[in-house]
């Protein structure tokens, strides 16, 4: 689980869209 929760901002500072839609889809992918 912690290996997601860091991949998901990861993800999103490395985006850096702020959009919690896109950014959630691609954490329960992760999940």
């Amino acid at each position: 689980i912690a290996y997601g929760v860091s991949a998901f901002f990861s993800y999103q500072a490395w985006r850096g869209v702020g959009s919690n839609a896109a950014t959630s889809q691609m954490a329960g992918g992760y999940a």
